[in-house]
């Protein structure tokens, strides 16, 4: 998020370009979660009310389109520390973007302090343990 805000603002309007493009009008999906995406992204326009499967699935579909555009051509990366101490809303976007890396070319790196932690998130998605002495 800082290195978007340090960018000059014709690189700030080329990333908030490349957002909007990819996210249409579900931008405000992710200004719910992280309030500081508004400095990026801009002002989105309201969104319909929808049931808890569908927003969920919104939800998901935004985070997913909103890793794609970041990463541009390249793949993104995420890395999340203290992987087990997600909640399972975040596991399930992380999950998602996990099933779309046809899509949304990413690298995923989860740290956690148990090798047998998030193992079902793993195996699923066919990741690699890395073990790392103390």
């Amino acid at each position: 998020m800082e290195r978007w805000l340090s960018l000059d603002d014709a690189a700030l309007a080329e990333v908030r370009s490349r957002a909007q493009a990819a996210l249409g009008r579900v931008g405000q999906t992710l200004i719910e979660i992280a309030p500081e995406l508004s400095s990026v992204l801009g002002a989105q326009p309201e969104l319909p009310e929808l049931g808890p499967a569908q927003a969920r699935a919104r939800l998901r579909h935004a985070f997913c389109s909103f890793v794609a555009a970041m990463g541009g051509q390249q793949p993104a990366l995420l890395v999340v520390e203290n992987g087990e101490h997600a909640d399972p809303a975040s596991l399930d976007l992380i999950d998602s973007l996990l099933g779309a890396s046809d899509k949304t070319p990413a690298l995923v790196l989860l740290t956690v302090t148990s090798p047998t932690a998030l193992a079902e998130l793993r195996e699923r998605h066919q990741g690699t343990l890395l073990e790392i002495g103390p």
